[in-house]
């Protein structure tokens, strides 16, 4: 009992202790706050760049793309414009032979596969056993060569995102150094974002737009002020005639009367 006594003080100590120390760890001193240089919150936000997006009409739908998302899809349309002609000499060997396109190229790997294990075969001197180990072999092989082609084009891909991602940005802060009204990202014409993102500047392409834009502009006023001469004309010739034949007819009966 006399040990158990002596030892409750001994236990209460360093619960104080680190009490203490959660106090002082919790209360900021003006020494750490201006060693840290704490900033607030609100004005942290402040400087936050909000995420670009490109707006795009599809299917009678306006929709808001990510960056990310608007260059996968480009990159698909250009990527299918290079393998469309591919495509179409498919179709056309499918629809001679009776097959769907699918069909058609399940036909042409197997038949790939069979010259492949032929001459393999007569390597072999027929010997069908190590003929298949080594047609396996080979296949293998190819498989692992086009994973690998496969994740290189994927990580390629990737770092053009990444780039393409940055330059956009980079290049926007200068382009609303010229034209403070661009506040966003958004209210870059569709037009200027599909120039910026085949590899034009981004303040040359928006340049080029308001080029073609003026033109435009200049355009419909000359052909308004055309159609304002030739009907300021009109009505100067109409302006010389002093008789209307109702009115004059009108007039007529009432002098006979």
């Amino acid at each position: 009992m006399e040990e158990n006594e002596i030892m409750q003080p001994a236990e209460s100590a360093p619960q104080e202790d680190a009490e203490s120390a959660a106090t002082a760890a919790a209360e900021p001193t003006e020494q750490s706050d201006a060693v840290t240089g704490t900033i607030p919150e609100a004005e942290a936000g402040e400087n936050v760049q909000q995420p670009i997006t490109i707006p795009i009409q599809y299917n009678h739908e306006s929709r808001e793309l990510t960056l990310e998302e608007a260059q996968t899809l480009a990159q698909k349309g250009l990527k299918f414009d290079e393998v469309s002609p591919t495509l179409e000499k498919i179709r056309f060997l499918a629809t001679a032979n009776g097959k769907s396109m699918q069909e058609m190229v399940d036909a042409l790997v197997e038949s790939q596969d069979k010259q492949l294990y032929s001459s393999i075969l007569a390597e072999c001197d027929g010997n069908e056993s190590i003929a298949q180990r080594l047609f396996d072999a080979e296949k293998l092989k190819r498989q692992t060569a086009a994973e690998s082609a496969q994740k290189e084009a994927a990580a390629a891909q990737e770092k053009e995102k990444a780039d393409l991602a940055k330059r956009l940005a980079d290049e926007f802060v200068e382009l609303q150094q010229e034209f403070p009204e661009l506040a966003e990202f958004s209210a870059v014409p569709k037009s200027v974002l599909d120039a910026a993102v085949k590899g034009k500047n981004l303040t040359d392409a928006y340049l080029r737009y308001q080029r073609a834009e003026s033109k435009k502009v200049s355009a419909a006023k000359a052909v308004q002020e055309q159609a304002t001469k030739a009907s300021t004309g009109s009505q100067a010739e109409g302006a010389g005639e002093t008789t209307n034949p109702t009115i004059d007819a009108m007039l007529a009966g009432v002098w006979a009367r």
